[in-house]
């Protein structure tokens, strides 16, 4: 099943959950690992080279018992790079 714009809310059956971008807190209560779907997500990624992919996965795996996950989505789909025909 996906969102209007195209994101997905399921993924494997399991719901899709947000990881926080960068310059978001994590909040003290996250879903168990191996209930939802993580999306990863990085802002600016052409900008920023690989640096803030790197440091959004380093604070994930310091977050979330990455032997627990099931499902992730990666994805960069900017909305600079979609083309009116």
């Amino acid at each position: 099943m996906s969102h209007p714009t195209g994101r997905h809310t399921h993924w494997g059956g399991l719901p899709v959950h947000d990881f926080p971008l960068l310059e978001e807190e994590v909040p003290a209560s996250l879903p168990a690992a191996d209930a939802v779907a993580w999306r990863l997500s990085v802002e600016d990624y052409y900008e920023n080279e690989l640096g803030n992919w790197a440091r959004t996965f380093a604070r994930f795996a310091e977050t979330v018992d990455l032997s627990q996950v099931r499902a992730l989505l990666v994805g960069v789909w900017p909305e600079a790079c979609l083309v009116d025909t």
